[in-house]
């Protein structure tokens, strides 16, 4: 009954709760490696790089402010989740952006981001759209993206180009943890990482994926996916094409409503 009430709390973070996955909810790290491929430089493949490496939810990332980042010259740094970015139309108003606290104490959390993440957010800071909000994922006009535009205009068609089945985006974080899982982390550090308010919650949702495997961590899976560059040069050498530090940033330019 408790974990019931946490999962419908769950729900309420980024209007998309955290349902049973199965291995056809997730994508490998394969399968990772050709959407980052196939999104287009900057905006898209910076953002679907952190959803993976991080398994924060879409309204939590469209929510992200640069000061939420740690971005040290070396090393792993941080990610603090203090809010939620929702369309949702309230009764009686207009359709636009709010931003909620997570629902829950375990919601508000520090996430460790690996160092070959840190340097890919650190180029596309350079590149990022000034924001009156300041944050990390705007349209090119520094607005909040919404999420009709990031599916249908961002996501659906990188997943087109890299010749994969549709998923959802909250895919994404299904397959960091499923990824985690599968390298043997500890339930309480994925439970962390998504900010589940109980590790009942992580049990119920990925149970179809704990099985005896050895240990791996998010620095792992940014080898896994990055080359040493963060650049993707192991798909560059198979024939994949794959942008520059020199390609333009491809950031939404208007907001659905």
């Amino acid at each position: 009954m408790q974990v019931a009430k946490e999962l419908k709390a769950e729900e309420g973070a980024d209007d998309t709760g955290d349902d049973a996955a199965d291995s056809d909810g997730v994508l490998s790290p394969t399968e990772i490696q050709l959407l980052l491929a196939s999104a287009n430089p900057g905006f898209e493949r910076t953002l679907f790089e952190t959803a993976y490496l991080t398994g924060a939810r879409e309204g939590e990332l469209l929510a992200l402010r640069w000061t939420d980042l740690e971005l040290p010259k070396e090393g792993s740094g941080k990610m603090v989740i203090r809010r939620s970015l929702s369309w949702a139309r309230l009764k009686g108003e207009a359709t636009r952006p709010r931003y909620f606290p997570p629902k829950t104490k375990a919601g508000r959390r520090t996430i460790s981001i690996p160092a070959l993440l840190v340097a890919d957010l650190k180029r596309w800071n350079l590149r990022c759209p000034q924001s009156d909000e300041d944050l990390v994922f705007p349209t090119i006009e520094g607005k909040p993206v919404c999420r009709d535009w990031l599916l249908r205009v961002a996501f659906y068609p990188a997943l087109s180009r890299a010749r994969l089945r549709r998923v959802t985006f909250h895919t994404l974080r299904h397959s960091c943890a499923s990824a985690m899982i599968a390298g043997g982390a500890p339930i309480t550090e994925v439970q962390h990482r998504l900010g589940h308010a109980n590790p009942a919650i992580t049990l119920q949702v990925y149970s179809h994926f704990y099985k005896h495997t050895e240990g791996t961590t998010a620095d792992e899976m940014a080898n896994v996916i990055l080359n040493s560059s963060g650049s993707f040069g192991k798909l560059e050498k198979s024939g994949h094409s794959v942008g520059t530090q020199a390609d333009r940033a491809v950031v939404p330019s208007a907001v659905s409503t």
